[in-house]
């Protein structure tokens, strides 16, 4: 029951970071922690790793937190855009509401993997790998390769 993602942070790459970002979903999954305090300890080695966002929750609740310029946060049941800046930045704010309109017809995935679509970077070097909606206890990802073309599309009940 618990999940956990992290995104890069928009050039927010250091060469000299001494751990992997992705080793911070990892150490959530195997940890007994619950996300406030798990994102507790992160937050005092965050300056260790290239700039990111983490997302985690244990079902209970959902917390985020990024080594970049903000206070890591509870997330409550909502509407939340989270690209490669902080949370909820300014970039976001039109998908979110057309994620609000595709929601408002129900809650079916391809609806809001076409909103995603409009965002997604095609690049072989810094382009979009994955696409993720996460809504109540579903998590739905699709993956891509380097060229753009859609891969598999996994599906998780929490």
């Amino acid at each position: 029951g618990k999940f956990a993602a992290v995104t890069n942070y928009r050039g927010g790459t250091e060469p000299r970071a001494a751990q992997s970002r992705g080793s911070l979903v990892t150490a959530f999954l195997i940890s007994d922690q619950p996300p406030a305090e798990y994102i507790g300890e992160v937050r005092q080695k965050a300056a260790s790793y290239s700039g990111f966002n983490l997302l985690a929750s244990d079902g209970a609740e959902l917390r985020w937190m990024s080594n970049r310029d903000s206070e890591p946060r509870r997330l409550e049941p909502g509407i939340y855009g989270l690209g490669n800046l902080l949370i909820d930045s300014p970039d976001v704010e039109p998908r979110k509401r057309r994620f609000e309109d595709a929601l408002a017809s129900g809650a079916a995935v391809e609806p809001l993997f076409s909103v995603l679509a409009e965002a997604r970077i095609v690049d072989p070097v810094y382009g979009t790998r994955c696409s993720t909606v996460f809504f109540g206890r579903r998590y739905v990802e699709r993956s891509f390769a380097p060229d753009g073309t859609e891969q598999d599309t996994l599906h998780y009940e929490l």
